[in-house]
């Protein structure tokens, strides 16, 4: 790509790294990098957090986007850092099957009792017909190229057609042959709760057969299947605090934080990257980490994305509640829905996790996946509708406040188009960028999507990249 103008000579050593996105991703990088010199962190919105930002409704409290629960990595030194954002007493620990406590709506039915599809709630028949197909096992499923396969080679036709394939297609609106295996951690269907408690244990023995199957009451959990690894959140609602603090611990310590910018060029060059903001500002770096999405690096580096052949995002919309009186959610951490009659994707219920986040009334945020943004009042109408429609509330509940944020850049669509695309513009920013630019994020490889893959490939990559850097 041609320079935009002439640049004076610099020294690779004096400039500044440069963090494109200030999520708790890019802060993080950021603060890993600032030890060797000095960082300059640039992001789009008009403030730093990304989907770990909190909404600040003052008396009202905070509220997230969604249900976003710190989860140990097993990364003894990150879980550390993580935890180390806030002091001690300031979080709740989750230990045990309490870890990841969630319920799921399936087959017009609310399960408190676990996350996955309870195959044993379904009609005797149907149930049988699941069981006589399903595969001695999974058949290489992990190794499938769309969503379809994966169920198939995993659970057998039966269970394929009757149970994952209407709850794929639901979520993700498009074909299940056209889907990536992604989606299927998403709704989640990478187990099920195939038996009845007893034989569950019995079955714990088959190592085939206990890959795929999730205990029916995920509160009789054995001790023996128990993660060892915990999860965390502020003890006052708001997951954002973790983020805040951070981004004032790099204010203090001299990091250049700039928000609301928009980069036009990125361009190598022979002492490492210039960037051409979009009011004229060139900034000179040595070297740009780049956690945002990788499509928004194409425009300034210069890549077409033909997006005709990509399948646009759903439209993701909060609406924040407090309650009068508490919904069915009973005490999971939050309520996925399966069934795909809903729009709702995920209710989360902050009391079950974060009891001391208010005062009054029940806080509550309501996750919606709509093809189109609408009129937020019309969006909340839709939630308050199938909460008494799904059965969590008898008939319209009682709202003390509300509120409907519906997010700009939308809930990403796990399709093969997509998938391919995004590969595609990867391989060619690579091309254009070169060695000038490191990208760190969701998107940035194909396994990279869930926050907490994505903060432990950063943390290895800037880590040892610090180390080298010490060690020259």
């Amino acid at each position: 790509m041609p320079m935009t103008s002439p640049m004076p000579a610099h020294n690779p050593q004096t400039l500044p790294q440069i963090v494109v996105g200030a999520g708790l991703n890019g802060l993080m990088v950021a603060d890993h990098l600032r030890t060797n010199g000095p960082v300059i962190v640039l992001e789009a919105a008009d403030r730093c957090g990304g989907l770990l930002g909190s909404f600040d409704f003052g008396t009202h409290g905070r509220f997230d986007h969604g249900t976003h629960i710190f989860a140990e990595t097993g990364e003894a030194a990150l879980d550390a850092y993580l935890q180390g954002l806030l002091p001690s007493e300031q979080w709740v620990q989750l230990r045990g099957h309490r870890r990841n406590f969630a319920g799921l709506v399936f087959n017009g039915h609310v399960q408190h009792h676990t996350l996955y599809p309870d195959l044993t709630s379904l009609p005797t028949d149907q149930y049988q017909a699941c069981l006589d197909g399903l595969p001695v096992n999974d058949l290489g499923s992990e190794s499938a190229p769309n969503a379809l396969e994966y169920l198939e080679r995993r659970y057998g036709s039966e269970i394929a057609k009757s149970v994952g394939v209407p709850i794929v297609e639901g979520f993700a609106k498009a074909p299940a042959a056209d889907l990536s295996p992604l989606v299927t951690r998403l709704c989640p269907l990478d187990r099920l709760a195939l038996f009845d408690g007893p034989t569950t244990m019995q079955k714990l023995g088959d190592p085939e057969i206990s890959r795929r199957m999730a205990f029916v009451d995920q509160r009789e959990l054995p001790e023996s299947e128990q993660s060892p690894l915990a999860s965390f959140y502020p003890r006052t609602r708001g997951i954002g605090q973790a983020v805040e603090a951070l981004e004032q611990r790099l204010v203090d310590a001299g990091v250049d934080i700039r928000t609301g910018v928009r980069i036009e060029n990125l361009d190598p060059t022979d002492f490492g990257v210039e960037l051409t903001m979009q009011d004229g500002t060139v900034l000179a770096a040595a070297h740009v980490y780049w956690t945002a999405n990788p499509l928004t690096m194409a425009g300034p580096a210069g890549v077409a994305v033909d997006y005709s052949m990509m399948d646009r995002p759903l439209t993701a919309v909060l609406c924040h509640l407090v309650l009068d009186e508490a919904p069915g959610l009973g005490d999971v951490h939050y309520l996925q829905v399966a069934d795909a009659e809903y729009s709702t994707y995920r209710y989360t219920n902050y009391d079950a996790f974060c009891p001391e986040g208010h005062q009054t009334g029940v806080p509550i945020t309501v996750e919606l996946l709509v093809d189109e943004p609408g009129d937020p009042t019309a969006l909340l109408e839709v939630a308050l509708t199938e909460m008494a429609a799904i059965g969590i509330t008898d008939g319209a509940p009682a709202v003390q406040f509300s509120a409907v944020n519906v997010l700009p850049y939308g809930f990403p669509r796990p399709t093969l188009a997509n998938m391919a695309a995004i590969s595609k513009v990867r391989n060619a920013l690579a091309d254009a960028v070169g060695d000038t630019v490191t990208m760190l994020g969701i998107g940035s490889r194909d396994d990279l999507f869930f926050m907490t893959d994505v903060l432990l490939a950063s943390f290895v990559h800037v880590t040892q990249h610090q180390s080298a850097t010490v060690g020259r």
